[in-house]
């Protein structure tokens, strides 16, 4: 690992570990030296992600996680502090989306992705925002969407859900 990085020694946790964009991210941190708290609702994906970083000399645990559940986020937290120290950076990047039209009303899926990226997002933040607040350090990067600052008619809500999101990436960077 990369001992002489500024992250090195850090705690990370990373939503949406189990592949894509989360996954990256949680390998690219432990390839930095940071002790990754892998979270998402698929724990067997997420048990590949930590053979990975474990094989080349990275830390990291697995917790599924549903961000939708803020007993489970809290216990997220919990147990990355004590099994890897108190959380220094929080990588919300737990999202999902539906491709349909706005026509075809499927409010529960649009109802499901309001929970998973919006509120998730705001779930995960406030669980950790007071131990980072104690420490007087801490860093939260929100994943968002390019989907979110281009309005197609036909799936306004779906641009609707990203485009709140990256509003909270705007927030939170300032």
């Amino acid at each position: 690992m990369a001992s002489g990085s500024s992250l090195a020694g850090r705690v990370a946790i990373v939503t949406g570990a189990s592949s894509g964009i989360g996954k990256a991210t949680g390998i690219a941190l432990a390839k930095a030296g940071v002790k990754v708290a892998l979270a998402a609702r698929r724990k067997d994906k997420l048990q590949e992600v930590a053979k990975q970083i474990s094989e080349n000399g990275g830390v990291s645990i697995c917790v599924e996680t549903d961000v939708t559940k803020r007993d489970q986020i809290k216990a997220l937290v919990q147990e990355t502090i004590t099994k890897l120290g108190p959380v220094d950076i929080l990588v919300n990047n737990a999202g999902l989306w539906y491709y349909s039209l706005m026509q075809n009303q499927l409010e529960d899926l649009w109802e499901e992705q309001i929970d998973v990226n919006i509120k998730g997002l705001t779930n995960c933040a406030a669980a950790v925002l007071d131990g980072m607040i104690k420490q007087r350090s801490g860093h939260i990067v929100n994943m968002s969407s390019d989907s979110g600052k281009k309005l197609s008619i036909h799936i306004f809500f779906l641009c609707h859900t990203f485009n709140t999101k990256s509003c909270w990436s705007l927030l939170s960077s300032s």
